[in-house]
Parts: C-alpha cells; structure tokens; sequence
C-alpha cells in the first residue's frame, strides 16, 4: 500500500473506534415546542458470514437463510471484513480489493503484511512491518509505527507491538498501552478481551487506563463480535454469557462471530454450519471452504 505519512503520529498500533452513543437529546422549536433529536445512525455491524472456496476461485456470501449462497467472483487468497466492508487480497500481486457484489470489485491498496476492518475504516500493516495506515475511501494515511498484529471490531481497532507483544489502542488520535502480551485477542461490540500468555485466564478490557477484569476461563484462541466472546480450548469452544462460561462446540479450528451467530467449519471440514442457541445444536448452511469471516 502507499501511505501518506504526513500524518504519523507516536505509537505502533491501532485504531479505536469511537461508538455511537443512541441517546436522545431535546431541542428547542419556534413557539416554544421541544422535541427529541433523531438519535444517530447505528454503527455498522457484521450480518453473515463469507468463505473462500477451496480451489480459490470464488468468494461466497450466505443469504442468511437455509444453504443458500451468492457468488461475489474472485480469485482470492484471504478475506477481511467488518462493519465498513468486505476486502479480499488477490493471488500473485497481493493487492487487496473492496468487494462490493458479485463480480464488482475495486483495488484499493497494494500488499501488507496484514489487514483489519473496523466499522468505520480498513487499517493496514506495510509488507515491512514498520508503520500503521488507514484507508479513507480514496487513499491510505499513516497513523502509526511498527506494529506485529490488528485486532479489529465494533469496539475499535488495536494492535501488538513488535519485540514485547504489548497492547496498544489509538483513540482520539492518541495512542495508549493498556495491556502487556497474550496468547490472543478478539474484540466485540463494548470491549477488547484478552488471554493470559499461558493460555490461563479470560480479561475483558475495562476501557479505561491498563485496567482488565478476570473472567476466568482458559484459551487458546479467542473469537469475538458482536454476538459475543467465544474462548477455543482443547476440549471445545466456550460461550461467555450470564457471568459464566457455556460449551457450545466440540473442538474445531475455525468460527466467525456476526452481530446475531456464531459459524464454524464442522469438525470434519467438509461443511459450514450455524449454531442454534435454542437447542444448543449446529445446522449445515453449505459445503466447507477457507478463511471463513464475518461480513
């Protein structure tokens, strides 16, 4: 990607992301009248789930109801997407596209060493690891250095530093540390969560300064949204709900987490499936594929 750099600030991370608050104001009208404000528009969120298919060629989007599927074209090698957009790199080049329907696609960047999506922008690490950018819509802008990994969501963007691991967050144009290293980190809708660097203990960030509370728990890898923060251990996929942590999946290597479900790769990868809360089950919604997202 080329990034303009006139923008850099301190730090080696990540981008946050400043909710929308859904709270009715009063203003005042000719003749002495009040009424409510129209309240924001709600940030955008992820809806359903989208995969590569095995031989690369095409990137499918569920229609969200039984096996139906719609082809967006391709080829592609990896997916990222979020609340601001599907994006999908391309083979040999490496360039990454904005996906906006079937076949219609527009190059908005070239490599980087990895990419994220927030609700409201796409952030990316340069192939040499040494600098942070934002895409706008029409160009990239550095906002940051080094950084080793993006975790993104509704809750804004974050990332590692290289070298110590720690937990950096930009908000408000700053950037801040506010956690030492981890196994992993997935981020949803109200915060960041975080597993201890052994694998022992579930944090949720409390948003403010480098304070995290315990959730108990262990993982090995974290999936996050809006739906809420799932932990992945040897003996299953855990569901944090009501204060306490539920086992919802036998243990498989890929989910992705909407605003309203959880999906997964079954055990046997041969299929994609949808879990149902109501009968703690999971329903086949298509055939397997690679680097299952939710979009």
């Amino acid at each position: 990607m080329t990034v303009n750099r006139a923008a850099a600030r301190s730090g080696s991370g990540p981008l946050a992301l400043v909710l929308a608050l859904a709270v009715i104001s009063v203003v005042a009208v000719p003749g002495g009248a009040r009424r409510a404000a129209a309240a924001p528009p709600p940030v955008p969120d992820t809806k359903t789930v989208c995969v590569i298919s095995p031989d690369t060629d095409h990137v499918m989007s569920y229609d969200g109801t039984g096996t139906s599927w719609t082809d967006l074209g391709g080829p592609a090698v990896d997916l990222y997407a979020g609340g601001y957009g599907l994006f999908a790199t391309k083979p040999g080049t490496g360039d990454i596209y904005r996906v906006w329907g079937p076949n219609t696609w527009s190059r908005v960047g070239g490599p980087g060493r990895q990419f994220a999506v927030t609700s409201e922008a796409l952030y990316g690490i340069t192939p040499d690891g040494n600098a942070v950018a934002r895409y706008n819509g029409t160009s990239w802008t550095q906002i940051g250095g080094p950084a080793e990994r993006l975790y993104a969501g509704r809750y804004g963007l974050f990332g590692t530093s290289p070298g110590t691991g720690d937990l950096y967050r930009y908000l408000d144009g700053r950037w801040a540390q506010i956690g030492a290293a981890g196994n992993d980190f997935a981020v949803t809708n109200e915060s960041v969560y975080g597993v201890g660097a052994n694998g022992q203990g579930i944090w949720r960030y409390d948003g403010t300064g480098t304070s995290w509370t315990n959730l108990g728990g262990a993982a090995m890898r974290l999936f996050g949204g809006t739906y809420g923060i799932f932990a992945l251990w040897y003996d299953g996929l855990w569901r944090y709900q009501n204060g306490g942590w539920t086992s919802i999946s036998e243990r498989t290597e890929t989910f992705a987490v909407t605003r309203s479900d959880i999906y997964r790769v079954s055990p046997d990868r041969l299929s994609i499936e949808r879990y149902d809360a109501l009968g703690n089950s999971w329903w086949r919604i298509g055939p397997s594929g690679r680097n299952l997202v939710a979009c």
